[in-house]
């Protein structure tokens, strides 16, 4: 999942100068993730929600649920009342910016921010140009459909390691199918009988590893007869 955000804003900051870029992104529990900082900054977590929870421009975003591209500017009401600011002071002054372009990236319902992707420019570089923000609205859909098959590889991902740990110490023989009826997990003991049932009771079933794992051909015949049935 990083090393696809990662990717993702080295094509942003080649499509659409600018002398600063942050990747942020939420895990499952809600915890704020600074996934990358282009000048190499390394700001604690405390920094970050402090950060967040004064930034005038997140109580916009979260009242525009679903907003994909936006600028600080419009958030706030322009480069005057940025400047009068005391985010202005505390936080961007600084960090050396004054102008910012944002991705932002929603769960499926578009309730919960899941990512964001922050462009940030000195005020010698000027604001972002209708035809910058062009060109970002243009390759949004795309970076947005990738993210969705990363974002439901990596929960599909956390949910079997979950159910794996779940698994592992029951007595019971049991197996994880996909669609097609490929093993994607199963325990030691699903593992044992499989051996038993192959080479009987002697020495030979403990020669089985881990990735010779076949369900049986009398379960698979089973197996497809149920999924014709559905």
């Amino acid at each position: 999942m990083d090393s696809f955000l990662k990717a993702a804003g080295k094509l942003l900051t080649a499509a659409v100068p600018h002398d600063d870029r942050a990747v942020l992104r939420w895990d499952l529990a809600g915890k704020l993730i600074l996934v990358e900082d282009k000048l190499g900054r390394d700001f604690s977590p405390e920094f970050l929600e402090e950060y967040f929870a004064a930034n005038p421009g997140i109580s916009y975003v979260s009242k525009h649920t679903g907003m994909k591209v936006g600028t600080f500017s419009q958030a706030v009401g322009g480069v005057e009342t940025i400047l009068r600011s005391s985010f202005y002071r505390d936080y961007m002054k600084p960090l050396n910016w004054l102008h910012a372009a944002a991705l932002f990236f929603w769960s499926q319902n578009r309730h919960e921010l899941e990512c964001m992707i922050n462009l940030n420019r000195p005020e010698t570089q000027g604001d972002f140009t209708p035809a910058e923000l062009r060109t970002l609205r243009l390759i949004y859909p795309h970076l947005h459909a990738a993210w969705r098959r990363v974002r439901r590889l990596d929960t599909e991902h956390s949910m079997r390691g979950s159910l794996e740990q779940l698994l592992v110490t029951l007595p019971l023989p049991t197996v994880l199918l996909n669609w097609n009826f490929v093993p994607v997990y199963h325990n030691r003991a699903a593992r044992e009988l499989r051996a038993l049932w192959d080479h009987g009771p002697g020495d030979e079933r403990w020669k089985q590893s881990p990735a010779d794992f076949q369900v049986p051909e009398t379960l698979y015949k089973l197996c497809l007869q149920l999924k014709a049935w559905r």
